[in-house]
């Protein structure tokens, strides 16, 4: 089962672009490939509204400068909206089931006992990622004080496969 992850891309000079690392590995994480249909393009998260999330059933996903705006006020409708969007457990991972590495260095899994909220909290920090990494582009208040000031115009927030950075910006 294949990734989402954010990314943030930086127009530099030439037509090239720079790509911001994200902090750590698992703040990259925008959920698994197959929530592209499941959640985020879901019929749910169209009809709250959103523009932005369900173009993901379709295609990868990219924020322009002039739209973070919207963007992150989409993020905040789908926060405010969890019980619509996740109103189940994943049919995928019906009892949430995660694993983390035992004192042996063998992945154990832990079934949390209550597998809806688990999921909704899973969904949850998936979104704060890409709320975080669109933060990155400098176009809110919370900026990566480990990197110095660059030029940011135009930025791009990408929802894509891990792993996967387009060759060019649509």
């Amino acid at each position: 089962m294949g990734s989402l992850s954010v990314h943030v891309f930086l127009a530099v000079a030439g037509g090239e672009r720079d790509v911001l690392d994200p902090p750590s590995h698992g703040e990259s994480l925008a959920g698994f490939e197959s929530w592209r249909h499941s959640v985020w393009g879901s019929p749910q998260v169209k009809a709250l509204g959103a523009e932005f999330f369900p173009r993901l059933a379709e295609d990868d996903l990219y924020v322009e400068p002039e739209q973070v705006d919207a963007f992150l006020h989409e993020c905040d409708l789908l926060r405010t909206s969890l019980e619509v969007i996740a109103p189940a457990p994943s049919p995928l991972n019906p009892t949430a089931t995660y694993f983390v590495k035992g004192d042996d260095g063998k992945l154990v899994p832990v079934v949390p006992p209550d597998p809806l909220v688990a999921f909704r909290e899973t969904v949850s920090r998936r979104l704060r990622n890409i709320e975080s990494a669109t933060a990155a582009t400098g176009h809110t208040p919370a900026r990566r004080p480990h990197r110095p000031p660059r030029p940011r115009t135009p930025c791009v927030a990408g929802l894509s496969p891990r792993g996967h950075l387009p060759s060019s910006i649509p």
